[in-house]
C-alpha cells in the first residue's frame, strides 16, 4: 500500500509544460542490467550507449542511431562498473572496467582493467589489469586536479573486515593517474557501505560520496591535500538503516540541491536545498521505492531548473520523474512498470539540443532510450 506521503505526489500523467518522452527499446535481453553509460565510442559525433550486465560475461556497446550491438570484451566475471575517457587523444575513449565484485573483501578480488582498442571500437578490445581493490564498486573518470588529464576515481563498497549487516570498517576511496596507474588515497576511513560516488562541478571539480555515514564532498586543494566536507547525514535512523545510497547534484536556477536515495538500496527519494550556514533541510519526495538504485538530475525542459529521475529494482518497475514548479515538487510516472532501473544516464542522443535519458533495468533486463520530445 502506498503511504500517505506518496499520495501527496501521486500522478500518473505528465503535467502541462512538463517534459515528455518517447520510449525506444535499445536492448530487450540484458540479464541483471546494472549500469548504462552514454559516450561517443566511434567518433562520429553521435553518443552511443554501453550496457553492463551484473550476470553477463560480455560488455556491449550499442551504436547510435541503429543501436546495433557490438561486443567490447567477453569472458568477464561479476562486472560492476565501467567508465570512459579519451586518454590518447584519438577521439575514441578508452574504458576502465571493474570486475570480480562482491560485497565484502572475502567475496571480492576487485579487479580493475583498462580496455583499449586499435582505432576501431567495433573490433576486438584489449584488456590490461591495472589494479586490484577489493569491493571495487563505482568508477569515474574526472579531471580532479584541473590539469586537462582525467584521473580514474575508484570507490570501494566496503572496507577490510566489514561484515553484514553493519559493515563496520574503514572504506577506501582512491584514484589512479593514467599512464603509471599508481593508486593514491583520497580517503581511507569512510563509514560502512559507500554505495554512491559521483563527480561534479561545484566551483571546480569535486567528488561526492553517499554512504551509511552520510554524504561527503571531496575537493583537491592547491596544496595537494584533499579537503573533506560533511554535507548531510541522510536517513537519520540507526545503522544499517542510516545514510544514503545514491547522490546527484542539481540546480534550481542558481541554487544547488542534492538528490539522494536513502538508505542503502532504500525506499526514499530525498532532496536537500542549501539554506546557508551549512544547513541542508531534508525533504522526502517519495518513500515507495523498492530497492532504490538510480537517480539523475537534468534540465529536460530547458526552464533553468533540473528535474529528478528516480528508479528502483523492485517488482513495480516504475521510473519516476519529479519537476519543481510553483514552489513544490510534482511527481509523474515516466515508465509504468517497464523499467526496474539500476542505472540511468543523460545526453543529447538525437542532436536536437535537448537532453535525453537512457536507463538500464535489472529485473526487467532491458535498456531504453527515453527521447525528449518537449520541443
Amino acid at each position: 500500500m502506498r503511504s500517505a506521503l506518496a499520495a501527496l505526489f501521486l500522478a500518473t500523467v505528465l503535467f502541462a509544460g512538463e517534459p515528455s518522452f518517447r520510449t525506444h527499446v535499445i536492448e530487450a535481453d540484458i540479464p541483471a542490467g546494472y549500469q548504462t553509460l552514454i559516450v561517443d565510442l566511434n567518433a562520429d559525433g553521435k553518443p552511443d550507449v554501453i550496457g553492463l550486465s551484473g550476470r553477463g560475461e560480455t560488455l556491449y556497446w550499442y551504436e547510435n542511431p541503429s543501436w546495433t550491438r557490438h561486443a567490447i570484451i567477453g569472458g568477464q566475471t561479476q562486472m560492476i562498473s565501467v567508465a570512459a575517457a579519451d586518454l590518447d587523444g584519438d577521439k575514441i575513449p578508452e574504458l576502465a572496467l571493474g570486475t570480480h565484485f562482491g560485497q565484502t573483501e572475502a567475496q571480492s578480488e576487485g579487479r580493475l582493467y583498462l580496455l583499449t582498442h586499435d582505432g576501431d571500437p567495433r573490433g576486438p578490445w584489449q584488456a590490461r589489469e591495472i589494479d586490484r581493490l577489493p569491493t571495487t564498486h563505482r568508477l569515474r573518470f574526472a579531471d580532479i586536479d584541473s590539469d586537462g588529464v582525467p584521473e580514474l576515481i575508484d570507490s570501494a563498497l566496503t572496507g577490510p573486515g566489514a561484515k553484514a549487516p553493519l559493515f563496520e570498517a574503514k572504506t577506501p576511496l582512491v584514484y589512479l593517474e593514467p599512464g603509471e596507474w599508481k593508486r593514491r588515497v583520497i580517503a581511507n576511513d569512510l563509514s560502512g557501505v559507500v554505495h554512491g560516488m559521483y563527480e561534479a562541478d561545484w566551483n571546480g571539480p569535486v567528488i561526492l560520496t553517499a554512504a551509511m555515514g552520510g554524504v561527503v564532498r571531496f575537493r583537491l586543494g592547491k596544496d595537494g591535500v584533499w579537503e573533506r566536507r560533511f554535507l548531510v547525514r541522510g536517513d537519520p535512523r540507526e545503522r544499517p538503516n542510516d545514510g544514503a545510497s545514491e547522490i546527484r547534484l542539481g540546480k534550481l536556477g542558481g541554487e544547488r540541491f542534492l538528490a539522494t536515495i536513502e538508505p542503502w538500496h532504500g525506499n526514499q527519494l530525498v532532496v536537500y536545498r542549501h539554506k546557508g550556514h551549512g544547513e541542508w533541510p531534508r525533504l522526502v519526495l517519495d518513500d515507495t521505492l523498492e530497492d532504490g538504485h538510480a537517480v539523475v538530475t537534468a534540465d529536460f525542459d530547458g526552464d533553468g531548473n533540473d528535474e529528478i529521475v528516480a528508479g528502483f529494482r523492485g517488482e513495480a518497475a516504475d521510473l519516476l520523474l519529479f519537476r519543481y514548479e510553483d514552489g513544490a515538487w510534482k511527481r509523474s510516472v515516466l515508465d509504468d512498470g517497464g523499467m526496474a532501473a539500476a542505472g540511468c544516464d543523460t545526453a543529447d542522443l538525437d542532436g536536437d539540443a535537448d537532453l535525453d535519458l537512457v536507463c538500464i533495468g535489472a529485473r526487467t533486463a532491458n535498456i531504453k532510450w527515453y527521447e525528449n520530445t518537449a520541443k
